[in-house]
């Protein structure tokens, strides 16, 4: 790697925040489940997930796709008046195809779910979570003294409702995406410089459905899609009631 002399710094580091600018940030919504509760009063569930997912983020008036990579450990608990509790942590990453390649950096968060009525087998509800993610890049434009680190929250919010055929469930729903992101570029020996960005596209729908097999442990899939293109797989396993 090629060392910065301290008299080229001083130029180097207003180059780097523009071409940064250029380049963007990453952004990510992560798996977010059915819309109504899917765990009885007492319930507990743990569950994995992989998410994958391609969305633009709007950086400077530009919009620019982002492609990540997110594992979650997922914990679930059903509370009376049919209410769920969730939180979640794990790891992720995200590149694209302008130069950023971000080490893998914690992705941590939960929600809450809320059945507002049931018409026929089909429960109606409402979803909302927040997640945070962070990474960082020590090694941007080929230089290794200078560090990009970008800081983002994701809410969402989902109205949509489930429905269980058999062993299987399947849900649907509307959703609003709202990314709140920072960026910070630093070099030894200058102030950090920050520039904020946000989600180009906040409303999609999302589809999933779970199936289960060997007795309690559930399978599924997610789709999200419109303001994102992402698939999420999960593995879970209820235990209680």
């Amino acid at each position: 790697m090629t060392r910065i002399n301290p008299q080229t710094a001083k130029g180097i580091f207003p180059a780097a925040v523009i071409l940064w600018m250029g380049f963007g940030a990453a952004a990510l919504a992560g798996p977010i489940g059915p819309p109504a509760p899917n765990l009885q009063p007492g319930q507990f569930e743990l569950a994995v997930e992989l998410d994958l997912s391609s969305r633009d983020i709007h950086f400077e008036d530009r919009d620019l796709e982002e492609r990540t990579r997110m594992y979650l450990v997922k914990g679930g608990y059903g509370l009376g008046g049919r209410i769920n509790l969730y939180g979640a942590v794990g790891a992720a990453s995200s590149r694209d195809d302008e130069g950023f390649d971000g080490d893998p950096g914690t992705a941590f968060g939960g929600g809450v779910r809320l059945g507002l009525f049931e018409y026929q087998g089909i429960l109606f509800g409402v979803t909302g979570q927040a997640l945070r993610f962070s990474s960082r890049d020590s090694t941007a434009f080929g230089l290794n003294d200078i560090t990009l680190t970008y800081f983002w929250t994701v809410y969402d919010v989902v109205l949509g409702a489930r429905t269980k055929i058999s062993d299987s469930s399947f849900y649907a729903a509307a959703l609003y995406s709202k990314i709140d992101g920072e960026l910070q570029t630093s070099l030894p020996g200058f102030p950090d410089q920050t520039a904020r960005f946000k989600e180009a596209h906040d409303l999609g729908l999302l589809m999933g459905g779970n199936a289960e097999f060997l007795g309690r442990a559930r399978f599924g899939f997610e789709l999200r899609l419109i303001h994102e293109t992402a698939l999420a797989l999960r593995l879970s396993i209820p235990f209680g009631r």
